[in-house]
């Protein structure tokens, strides 16, 4: 439960630092601000704890049960898992073999489309208003 907490509040906090970039500020102790002009940093640091999330997730489902995934993963090959299904790539060499574990990928496989295309998209465009 709280795994999938922490997912959407990630999610819900880098779909609004890609939305609107200006929302980013950093305050000086004398009271003024500095905008940060860097998003891109946050928007990596906010995408690294997604996935972070996710491989949460997967290790969590991992230990449900035994056989829940091919080839016996260990945790640093559910690491690799997720970060190659979060890039949609997707080698075969892990498989999901549960229905639990593939609703597992189906939600990683949704959330990279979704969060690289929003992600490159507002960075281009923030590039290109400045």
């Amino acid at each position: 439960m709280g795994v999938s907490i922490s997912y959407i509040l990630n999610l819900k906090v880098l779909l609004r630092v890609i939305r609107s970039p200006e929302i980013i500020e950093v305050k000086i102790e004398s009271g003024s601000k500095i905008k940060l002009t860097d998003v891109s940093i946050v928007a990596i640091i906010l995408l690294i704890m997604v996935i972070l999330s996710l491989y949460l997730g997967v290790c969590f489902i991992n230990s449900g049960g035994i056989g829940v995934y091919t080839n016996n993963p260990t945790h640093y090959d559910l690491f690799y898992y997720t970060i190659i299904m979060f890039s949609t790539i997707g080698y075969g060499d892990i498989c999901p073999v549960s229905s639990v574990a593939k609703f597992m990928s189906l939600i990683i496989s949704f959330t990279s489309f979704i969060c690289l295309t929003i992600f490159v998209s507002s960075i281009l465009s923030y590039k290109n208003d400045k």
